[in-house]
């Protein structure tokens, strides 16, 4: 494990259907960190007073353009919605956060391997090594916190494996930069609650064909988030 006095953290999140899975960082130092919530804190008060929504909203990308659970209020209120998401990517930019977004071809890696690994692992395996990556031109390391999910032992346990022997494929690693992951339930993080509304509109982007007008809302919403991307990837195995 590399020590250094620099210290980056990335929020991880996912976005998937049955053909294909993405997972999304949002990479920051520590004071852009504290912009990222500050921002993303103006944002939901502001949609608070306006839509009657509690303070500590979650930004949940899914629940807000469906207008489902905590953001049931917007049902009928698309372009209201699109606004909300408008401001929260704004605010991921406006920090200075650095986004990084890999998926799989879900169909393709089970058809090529025997016992494929899951997409969920592919995924994090290869975001973790693209983040270590940067942190070495950098000299730094970087704190993971991704969101809950089922059988996260098992992915720790694999992660902890590739950095004593390094990771499979063309680009091996053993992220030695890495630190984590800690997986946290996304309602008690910000972070997280960024890269979940990263991943939901990049997945989109690439994989929904929706109606005319929501593919605009959806193309309009990548372009606020542009300026943060540093590396966008599907592996098609």
């Amino acid at each position: 494990m590399v020590t250094s006095g620099v210290r980056l953290r990335l929020f991880i999140d996912e976005s998937y259907d049955a053909d294909d899975y993405y997972v999304a960082g949002v990479l920051v130092t520590e004071s852009q960190y504290n912009r990222l919530v500050t921002g993303l804190d103006e944002v939901r008060l502001h949609a608070g007073v306006k839509f009657g929504l509690e303070p500590e909203v979650e930004f949940h990308a899914h629940r807000l353009m469906q207008a489902q659970g905590e953001w049931a209020c917007m049902k009928g209120q698309l372009h209201e919605a699109v606004a909300v998401y408008r401001h929260a990517l704004r605010a991921i930019v406006a920090a200075g956060a650095v986004v990084l977004f890999e998926g799989v071809d879900v169909r393709r890696l089970n058809g090529r391997y025997r016992y494929p690994d899951s997409p969920y692992e592919v995924t994090l395996r290869h975001l973790l090594e693209r983040a270590d990556g940067w942190c070495a031109g950098r000299d730094a390391t970087c704190e993971v916190t991704a969101d809950m999910i089922d059988r996260q032992e098992d992915f720790a346990e694999a992660i902890a494996g590739y950095t004593r022997v390094g990771t499979p494929g063309f680009r091996p690693s053993r992220l030695e930069r890495i630190l984590g992951p800690e997986w946290v339930d996304s309602r008690t993080e910000l972070g997280v609650q960024a890269a979940d509304m990263v991943a939901y509109i990049l997945r989109r982007d690439r994989e929904v064909q929706g109606s005319p007008k929501a593919q605009r809302a959806t193309r309009s919403l990548v372009h606020v988030l542009k300026p943060a991307i540093r590396h966008e990837r599907k592996w098609i195995p």
